[in-house]
């Protein structure tokens, strides 16, 4: 096994993301083992994860069109997707342990073609995006739907949660901690925390800016923006 060192940890990153086949367990397996024998290192799996998270941006970085036969897939997809892949859609996710059908960073799908999917379904993913990316994020999507495509977007609404927090009905502990996760995230794994929220003014100024026309804006619960919008 290699020792890993500033110098050479990208060029061993690149030798995994070469192999072909390369099974998940096994670039698991292998990285934790790389992990231990680095050099001052006795926490292994923190290491791995470091490891492995640069191994994927790499990947996913120097993908274009050409690497990814899009045309097996549906044309809707599923942005964001975590654990809820849904038959139908082409699942996507930038996390590769929900196993989605392709690994990418929502805000550019360079992998797949422009004016080609008649949906993109984006539930709970737009607000684990930094604030500043929220536009040109907006602008991707819709650069890949076709004409009058749509889109379906749930995103949670500052307003309407920092109104429940103020609710006499929600000052229990655990209320307001269920208040404040869906504001800042489950945060339970890396990028599994929210950058920004919501409200109306917001949502309808991002959306008309890239080339969106809102068809209907809901809430939900109190707490969530519900919306469809097509491309125009």
């Amino acid at each position: 096994m290699k020792e890993v060192t500033h110098e050479n940890a990208q060029s061993i990153l690149l030798e995994f993301l070469d192999r072909e086949n390369i099974s998940m367990p096994w670039l698991v397996d292998t990285l934790i083992k790389v992990a231990d024998f680095t050099n001052g290192h006795r926490n292994p799996p923190n290491f791995c994860n470091w490891l492995y998270n640069i191994s994927h941006q790499i990947h996913i970085n120097n993908m274009n069109v050409s690497d990814f036969n899009y045309k097996k897939f549906p044309f809707k997809l599923n942005l964001g997707c975590g654990a809820d892949k849904r038959e139908g859609y082409l699942n996507i996710d930038l996390q590769p342990f929900f196993e989605p059908d392709l690994v990418a960073d929502i805000r550019e799908l360079k992998t797949l073609p422009s004016n080609t999917y008649e949906e993109i379904l984006a539930n709970d993913c737009l607000e684990h995006l930094p604030r500043n990316d929220t536009e040109r994020t907006l602008i991707e999507w819709n650069r890949v739907l076709k004409q009058n495509g749509l889109l379906r977007l749930r995103v949670p609404s500052a307003t309407c949660l920092f109104e429940q927090l103020t609710w006499e009905s929600k000052q229990s502990v655990e209320d307001q901690k269920l208040l404040i996760q869906v504001l800042y995230g489950t945060q339970n794994y890396e990028g599994d925390w929210h950058y920004t929220s919501f409200t109306k003014p917001l949502l309808n100024y991002y959306l008309n800016t890239s080339g969106f026309n809102v068809l209907t804006m809901d809430i939900k619960d109190h707490s969530l923006f519900v919306v469809e919008a097509i491309k125009r």
